[in-house]
């Protein structure tokens, strides 16, 4: 009985004024007091209000959905945009991940793995006053992956690919110090170095080369003899393949 009372309650009729309806519902189920009725009513009303709440829920998490879809639409044609623009400039492309497909959480969108970037990177400085040439950069402060020699100022290609390479010399007093970046005997970048009395003056130059696995390359002297300690540093990193 109190079920098919309960049915009749949660009608559509049911959000008419109690008064309208005690006797209709009294005549169906004999025995109901005004009490039982008035909490199902209540507990009735009580679930339209919940039901309530929850549809406006649903329809902001419809709306979130709709502008997570317009960033994922936008995000896309960025993507594509930008591998059109490595295309043309010879850059390896991003790597194919959408968002119906599950990626490896160790690698991020747009870098290379470990596997595909060698861990190869130098940073050195001249530690005393310096005239040897090639100029030895004899003070390291990183050499992953081994591949700069501090006892000659070389550094050796380990992994093929393209490279960034720079230095910088300082000179003090009257020293006029001209520096070339020398790849295997051949020049690739050039610095030079003009001080006044009692002066310091330092030069820096950049390079991105591509290099095979045994190329040397090593900063030599051009023109000068001494090269000042504070301030002449020699730095390369791996790029990509």
């Amino acid at each position: 009985m109190y079920f098919i009372l309960y049915i009749l309650l949660i009608s559509d009729t049911a959000t008419q004024p109690l008064t309208n309806r005690d006797d209709s519902l009294l005549r169906r189920c004999p025995g109901v007091d005004h009490q039982l009725l008035q909490i199902l009513r209540i507990e009735n009303s009580d679930l339209r209000k919940q039901l309530s709440v929850y549809n406006s829920k649903l329809r902001n998490f419809q709306q979130q959905m709709e502008y997570l879809q317009t960033i994922i639409h936008d995000l896309s044609y960025k993507y594509e945009t930008l591998n059109a623009v490595f295309m043309e400039t010879g850059t390896p492309k991003l790597p194919d991940v959408s968002p119906d497909q599950p990626r490896d959480p160790g690698t991020t969108v747009g870098e290379p793995n470990t596997e595909q970037r060698p861990s190869i990177a130098f940073y050195a400085a001249v530690s005393v006053d310096t005239e040897t040439n090639p100029v030895v950069f004899d003070k390291v402060y990183l050499n992953e992956g081994g591949c700069y020699d501090n006892t000659t100022g070389e550094f050796t290609c380990g992994v093929s690919g393209v490279y960034h390479i720079t230095w910088s010399v300082e000179t003090f007093g009257e020293e006029d110090v001209g520096t070339i970046l020398d790849v295997n005997g051949k020049e690739f970048g050039y610095t030079w170095t003009d001080s006044q009395d009692q002066q310091y003056d330092t030069s820096t130059s950049v390079a991105i080369l591509r290099l095979n696995a045994g190329d040397v390359v090593k900063v030599t002297l051009q023109s000068g003899s001494k090269v000042d300690a504070r301030q002449s540093v020699f730095t390369g990193h791996f790029l990509f393949r």
